[in-house]
């Protein structure tokens, strides 16, 4: 154990504020990773998207498992234990940066009249024990987080914060106290605490949810991490001494070179970690996980920020005031350069991202004759959640059909994570028939999902860790051409090309083509002749308006006129263009009519895409018309704003006029079309467990403890599960307005 405490000779009366005033002189001196470590649990606390990312690194078998799987392999992956590995990581090095920020020159720093008034023995005694605690604090914090994005859905809130403190912090808590008896001699008693205390944390490791034991276990065993940690940085030296290394005494100031090499060393170390995965392959950041990547680059930025903290206390205290003459120095020469000559190293680049060419199956290629085609679709945006639900509702209405309801589509315009689902849905739909099909199928509610299936294998995985990857390594370099676009790109093809080399690999489908969103935009038809229209909106930076890239190999503005697009234009760009969420996402150049125009996504300006149906004409008469939405409802008659709207009021209301824009061009579109069969599908969890949970109390609190992340390309299996219930309701509500389409067996 540590060294005892020395205490200085007291006055004649010792206050609280006496006792407290080094700890607050040490907790200033090491403001900087105390901060980070606040930072890191906040954002994981309260983002609705961490929450999610963290409730995918460890999660529930629902119903049964897949064939060849155990139920660790189901539940706990790469992505847990990258995030095991990276909280311990994260931790000790928000102690080693304390420690090294309170302990270089210790002593030599103070004011005038400081060493008398707060003690140096006093000073040194926290500054070898705050470090610790944080180091130890950090880690149960980022551990709570993780508990609290497990726990069960629909609990009572009241005692979720009071479970979660326990957990996380109950194991940290009795080691501190085993220690302190210890350190008075009453080692008996230490041990009866720790004895007494171990199978009641084994009890607090386990969250109130319905996890089976590999979980269970996994979540135990962590809870006990933060002692861990806190009990190494204590016994560091007694383990080095007994290596035969050297371990210099705790009180010892460190010496500034010292200190600032191993800093940079550990910067060093942080920089090459995130370029590995900034620049590596998608299925390495995927395997790391969003969660892990975030606390590699918080990681990684507080080495060099602590480090420049010590060379500016430095130069502070041996010539005052030059850092201020610095710094407005070279904010002066900045602002003159930038004036006088144009420089701007900060100048925002777009991207320019394209899926390396692969070329199409040979022609031709089997197709389905068209029928109707009296089915018109708009999809709304809303991210990944927006695109699973478009997929999964038009894959599920085909397989009900067994492929007619594809033969029956029109049109069909989407926006952001609406254009994802109908290319995803509309690439899988054209290799399926050009295959074979459905095979020997008949129209019944029953029927294999088999369209539905591959479409959610594609849209249901990690589609944010290769984006954040990005986004927080090379995108952060001035002038370098940011990279996270094309990284969600990829992951979105590489997902698509695992599913449709797996079709190919079935017997009688060798026709299977790999493009997959590589496809040239003008040949996406669906497997269907003539091909419906295909619509993903975008919006101009420059004018606001709305544009559009159309599988006709045509591209328009508001202004009404259209242009061709090159034949070289993609699906991938099309949809990525569509899809360009700030943050997500940088905002794309695009060549058209031999003028680059910078694009960002298409909610800005209409995220219903029904704007754009209206630019179809005046031949939708007698249309069955499909309006999906993937944005829940507000569920059970929820408050109009809360803590977070106030907060995020701006953010608040760019959504809200959003929407509005949407309901507004959905309104028009019914106007012009009053004989229209409308048909509103939306992602209703209130609604779609009314059968289960009759009570609308009951059912309120549930769906409002359900995963539903907004905005994020990331969902949990267990999302994925609860939005599918939603699913069913949507599709029984467009099979009785298409029947006889879609027969009950």
């Amino acid at each position: 154990m540590a060294d005892a405490v020395a205490v200085d000779p007291a006055p004649a009366k010792v206050t609280r504020l006496h006792l407290l005033r080094p700890w607050i002189y040490t907790s200033y001196q090491a403001i900087l990773p105390i901060l980070v470590s606040a930072a890191a649990a906040v954002v994981f606390l309260r983002l609705a998207q961490a929450r999610e990312a963290l409730f995918g690194t460890i999660g529930m078998v629902l119903t049964g498992l897949r064939p060849g799987h155990s139920i660790a392999s189901e539940v706990i992956g790469s992505q847990f234990l990258a995030l095991t590995v990276v909280i311990a990581v994260f931790a000790l090095v928000c102690w080693y940066t304390a420690r090294l920020l309170v302990t270089v020159d210790a002593g030599r720093n103070l004011p005038p009249g400081a060493q008398r008034l707060l003690g140096q023995r006093a000073i040194r005694n926290a500054a070898e024990h705050l470090p610790r605690l944080l180091g130890g604090v950090t880690a149960a914090a980022l551990i709570a987080a993780l508990l609290n994005a497990l726990a069960i859905r629909g609990a009572a809130s009241r005692w979720l914060p009071a479970y979660v403190v326990a957990a996380a912090f109950s194991p940290l808590a009795a080691g501190l106290a085993i220690q302190f008896l210890a350190r008075r001699g009453w080692r008996r008693l230490a041990w009866m605490v720790a004895g007494a205390a171990l199978p009641w944390l084994a009890v607090l490791g386990a969250p109130p949810a319905q996890l089976n034991w590999a979980v269970l276990t996994c979540l135990a065993a962590l809870c006990y991490l933060p002692a861990l940690l806190y009990a190494a940085t204590v016994q560091r030296r007694t383990v080095l001494r007994a290596l035969g290394m050297r371990a210099g005494h705790p009180a010892a100031p460190l010496d500034f070179g010292l200190a600032l090499g191993r800093l940079t060393s550990m910067a060093a170390a942080g920089t090459l970690l995130l370029a590995l995965l900034g620049t590596g392959p998608v299925s390495l950041a995927r395997a790391t996980g969003a969660s892990a990547i975030v606390l590699v680059f918080l990681t990684g930025l507080l080495s060099p920020l602590c480090a420049a903290t010590l060379v500016l206390r430095r130069i502070s205290r041996r010539a005052p005031g030059v850092v201020t003459i610095v710094a407005l120095g070279a904010l002066s020469l900045y602002l003159v350069l930038h004036a006088a000559l144009g420089w701007d190293p900060f100048k925002e680049r777009v991207g320019m991202e394209r899926i390396a060419a692969i070329a199409p199956a040979g022609m031709p290629r089997a197709t389905q004759p068209a029928g109707a085609q009296d089915v018109v679709v708009n999809a709304y945006g809303g991210g990944l959640r927006a695109g699973l639900f478009t997929a999964q509702v038009l894959a599920d209405l085909d397989d009900r059909s067994c492929g007619e309801f594809g033969r029956r589509l029109h049109r069909l315009s989407g926006v952001s994570g609406g254009s994802l689902g109908i290319a995803v849905y509309l690439t899988l739909r054209q290799e399926l028939v050009a295959s074979g099909g459905w095979g020997r199928c008949r129209p019944a509610l029953g029927n294999p999902r088999l369209l539905r299936t591959m479409v959610e294998s594609v849209l249901a995985q990690d589609h944010l860790s290769a984006a954040m990857a990005r986004m927080l390594s090379i995108d952060l370099i001035p002038g370098a051409t940011p990279q996270r676009g094309q990284a969600l790109l990829d992951s979105w093809q590489n997902a698509l090309n695992a599913e449709l080399s797996g079709l190919r690999r079935q017997p009688g489908r060798a026709a299977v083509s790999l493009a997959g969103l590589a496809l040239p935009l003008h040949m996406l038809s669906g497997g269907v002749t003539p091909a419906p229209g295909v619509y993903f909106n975008t919006t101009d930076t420059r004018s606001g308006q709305r544009v559009w890239f159309s599988n006709g190999g045509r591209w328009q503005d508001d202004g009404g006129v259209q242009n061709t697009l090159t034949d070289a234009f993609q699906v991938g760009q099309a949809v990525l263009h569509s899809a360009r969420f700030p943050l997500v996402s940088p905002a794309g150049a695009v060549e058209l009519s031999a003028q680059q125009r910078v694009v960002v996504d298409g909610g800005y300006a209409d995220n219903s895409g029904a704007g754009t149906l209206l630019d179809g004409g005046s031949d939708d008469h007698n249309m069955v018309w499909l309006s999906l939405d993937g944005n829940p409802p507000p569920a059970c008659n929820a408050p109009s704003a809360d803590a977070n709207d106030q907060v995020w009021t701006p953010v608040g209301a760019l959504l809200a006029v959003r929407r509005r824009q949407a309901n507004l061009a959905v309104l028009r579109f019914r106007d012009a079309h009053k004989d229209a069969i409308y048909t509103p599908l939306s992602l209703d969890l209130y609604a779609a467990f009314k059968d289960t949970i009759p009570d609308d109390e009951k059912r309120c609190t549930f769906v409002r403890g359900l995963r539903s992340a907004p905005l994020g390309w990331y969902m949990t299996r267990v999302t994925v599960g609860d939005q599918n219930i939603a699913i069913v309701a949507a599709v029984e509500a467009a099979c009785k307005k298409l029947q006889p389409l879609c027969d009950s067996p």
